[in-house]
């Protein structure tokens, strides 16, 4: 019982940090766009008009191509592109929810394992 107490309290506080990004999609023909959205360090998922998906870390970016993961893409062959970005409000709401579950998960494993051994202070 403790056990799958643990590892619930682990999954929850593991969703609840994950929520924290969300995927933007970007317009590949428009350099503005590009420009004030996609910054080298960022992580994209891309599609080329041949189909291929591929996710990768922008490395270089100028007005006709996007670079990543050692590959250039040129955009006039990118069909779609979306691009990972953190979103603060949701990292602080899924740190605080994360915590408290943790904290409750804490309590309730304590209290399941018999709470404080005879002979213990307190």
């Amino acid at each position: 019982m403790t056990r799958l107490l643990a590892v619930l309290g682990l999954v929850l506080v593991h969703v609840c940090v994950n929520g924290c990004t969300s995927t933007i999609p970007i317009n590949p023909g428009d350099p503005q766009e590009l420009a004030t959205r996609v910054r080298p360090g960022d992580t994209v998922a891309l599609v080329t008009r041949g189909g291929t998906r591929t996710e990768l870390v922008v490395t270089a970016l100028d007005a006709t191509s996007i670079t990543g993961n050692g590959v250039r893409y040129p955009l006039d062959d990118v069909q779609s592109l979306q691009v990972e970005k953190v979103d603060p409000a949701r990292t602080g709401i899924g740190a605080v929810v994360g915590l408290y579950i943790l904290a409750v998960v804490a309590l309730l494993v304590f209290i399941a394992s018999g709470g404080i051994p005879p002979g213990m202070p307190g």
